[in-house]
């Protein structure tokens, strides 16, 4: 029987999180010394997107009206008293500079009142793998379902590890060479490759034993 929302310790958190950036909802779980309730969970994570999305609109938004109300009214105001002074392509130049500046001003003002702003945090939740979810006992204790997740989830990072080291493995050196400065990019070296695999391996027998001690079928460990 798989784990559902019929348990008063399981509840979905909307896919529109806060905190997890997904794109489908998510099955998450109460720990067994949790202070929160699932209501005010979602709640709270409902609000930080809230705040958020204000946020983004103001920050774009509010600077642009602003600086094109002020350009328009700075092509106006030129049109109507230095028409004879300023040629149409000069007054279409000031209108432009006066909007970047307007503009930019205002984006700063706006996101120092936002940065004075608590922010809203959202309630940490603990999400259910969705093989646990789908395979343990639905009666499964909440500790286990979230150390059952936790021993999934180190497998597949070492899974993960262990393919790269492997792809790394078979790089020249001078694949492997990472501009100054370039954070984004790493290697594994080929000496980590016996240490990528014992940890792939240990990870797979812990998540082994784990799994057959709570009943989950070993289904479960399937790449």
């Amino acid at each position: 029987m798989a784990i559902t929302t019929d348990r008063p310790d399981v509840f979905v958190l909307p896919a529109m999180s806060a905190a997890i950036p997904v794109t489908q909802d998510v099955l998450c779980i109460l720990p067994p010394d949790g202070r929160d309730d699932p209501a005010a969970i979602i709640e709270s994570h409902r609000r930080a997107r809230a705040q958020r999305s204000r946020q983004d609109t103001a920050g774009c938004l509010v600077p642009l009206s602003i600086g094109l109300v002020t350009a328009v009214l700075c092509l106006a105001a030129l049109g109507a008293l230095a028409s004879s002074t300023f040629p149409r392509s000069a007054r279409l130049l000031v209108a432009v500079v006066v909007f970047l500046v307007v503009s930019s001003a205002v984006a700063v003002l706006v996101d120092r009142r936002q940065r004075r702003r608590p922010p809203v945090q959202p309630l940490p939740v603990t999400p259910i793998d969705p093989r646990v979810a789908r395979l343990a006992p639905g009666d499964l204790p909440a500790a286990e379902v979230i150390r059952a997740s936790a021993v999934l989830q180190a497998l597949d990072r070492a899974r993960v590890d262990l393919r790269k080291g492997e792809h790394d493995a078979d790089l020249t050196d001078a694949q492997r060479t990472v501009s100054p400065g370039d954070r984004s990019t790493w290697f594994f070296r080929p000496e980590d490759l016996a240490g990528l695999r014992a940890a792939a391996t240990s990870a797979r027998e812990e998540a082994t034993e784990f799994l057959r001690s709570t009943g989950i079928p070993l289904e479960a460990l399937e790449d």
